[in-house]
């Protein structure tokens, strides 16, 4: 038993760091791979109210193959002194236009029931 899981352990880590270094490749760059989508370019970025010594923003990606938006990226970032720590989201055009209209509700006032009855 343990000669199958000598072999095993390391071959399923390997496996698991040769489907990583592939998705790097096919995507060119760690942070598009993270979109599992190439960034086309990126829109630009909002910084979020200072939070103390932490420093917090949303990047706008457009997502797709060659040149064609098929996507919309979102990646949030959160920087302090020691740490970095970043999420990607990615939308379809129809959740980002969606997502546009809750944040215009949001920014007008409007209350969590009143959009829940809209949709």
């Amino acid at each position: 038993m343990d000669k199958i899981f000598d072999v095993l352990f390391p071959g399923i880590f390997i496996l698991v760091a040769v489907y990583f270094v592939y998705r790097i490749i096919k995507n060119k760059g760690l942070k598009s791979a993270m979109f599992s989508a190439h960034i086309n370019t990126t829109v630009g970025e909002v910084t979020g109210i200072d939070q103390g010594m932490m420093t917090t923003m949303v990047k706008v990606h457009t997502l797709g193959n060659s040149g064609n938006t098929e996507a919309v990226g979102l990646e949030l970032v959160a920087k302090s002194m020691l740490s970095y720590q970043m999420m990607p989201i990615s939308l379809s055009v129809a959740d980002t236009k969606n997502l546009i209209e809750v944040l215009n509700i949001a920014v007008a006032g409007a209350t969590t029931k009143e959009w829940w009855h809209k949709k």
